[in-house]
C-alpha cells in the first residue's frame, strides 16, 4: 500500500481533509500516525492513529470514523502566544496570529508554534529534502507501506535533479537519519541513488 503524502482523507460520513505529514518509529520503520489537515478555514492539523486507517483507493485514503470524531482527535500544532511590543508591517501582530482563536483587544502577541510529535518518533512532510551522501536528490513524495506490519518498506523520492520527473523508490533500510530541519539523509552517493529502479504509482491529484 502506498501513503501519497498530501493525499485525500475521507472519513465514514464524508471527505475530511488531506495528509500533510507522516510521523514514524524510526527503530522499527513502522508507520505510527498520519497527520491530516481538516478541510475547514483555517486548517488544522490533527494526529490520526494508523490504526484508523481503513482503505485506499488511488485518490483517497478511509479513516473509520466520523468527521465529528476526527476534529476532536489531538492537534497536531502546539501554540504558545508570547506578548510583544513590536508591531509587524500595518497591523499589529495579534491581528493575525490568534486565528481562529480571537484576540485579546489592545495587545500585540506572536504565535510560536511547534509540532506535537510522540516521544522517540519521527516527522517527514511531504516536500522534505532527500540529501545523499554527497549532495541533495530530491524531494520526499510518499511511502510505501507493507499492510500485514504496517511497516515502510520504501520512500519514493521526486523531482531529483539529475533524474528530471522520476519518482524513484528508495529502501527505508538506505535512510541514515532524519534531521528536525526536515532533510531525510541516505547512507547512498548520488550515483548509487541513480541506480534505484523508478516505480509507476498513483497520484490524487
Amino acid at each position: 500500500m502506498d501513503i501519497p503524502i498530501d493525499a485525500k482523507v475521507v472519513c465514514q460520513d464524508g471527505d475530511c481533509g488531506h495528509i500533510s505529514c507522516v510521523i514514524i518509529n524510526p527503530m522499527t520503520d513502522e508507520l505510527t500516525h498520519v497527520v491530516v489537515d481538516d478541510d475547514n478555514y483555517p486548517s488544522q492539523k490533527h494526529i490520526v492513529p494508523v490504526e484508523l486507517l481503513q482503505t485506499k483507493t488511488s485518490n483517497t485514503l478511509q479513516i473509520s470514523c466520523s468527521k465529528e470524531a476526527f476534529l476532536k482527535m489531538d492537534d497536531f500544532m502546539e501554540h504558545r502566544y508570547i506578548r510583544i511590543d513590536k508591531v509587524y508591517g500595518l497591523f499589529p501582530a495579534s491581528k493575525h496570529v490568534y486565528l481562529p482563536y480571537g484576540w485579546p483587544i489592545g495587545e500585540d502577541f506572536v504565535d510560536i508554534k511547534s509540532e506535537k510529535i510522540p516521544p522517540g518518533e519521527l516527522a517527514v512532510h511531504r516536500g522534505a529534502t532527500v540529501q545523499a551522501v554527497d549532495g541533495e536528490v530530491g524531494k520526499v513524495d510518499q511511502f510505501l507501506i507493507d499492510p500485514p506490519s504496517e511497516h515502510i518498506t520504501h520512500l519514493i523520492m521526486r523531482e531529483g535533479h539529475l533524474w528530471e520527473r522520476k519518482e524513484i523508490s528508495i529502501p527505508i533500510s538506505e535512510i541514515d537519519r532524519v534531521d528536525d530541519d526536515d532533510v531525510v539523509h541516505l547512507k547512498l552517493k548520488k550515483a548509487e541513488v541513480g541506480d534505484l529502479p523508478t516505480i509507476p504509482l498513483h497520484h490524487w491529484f
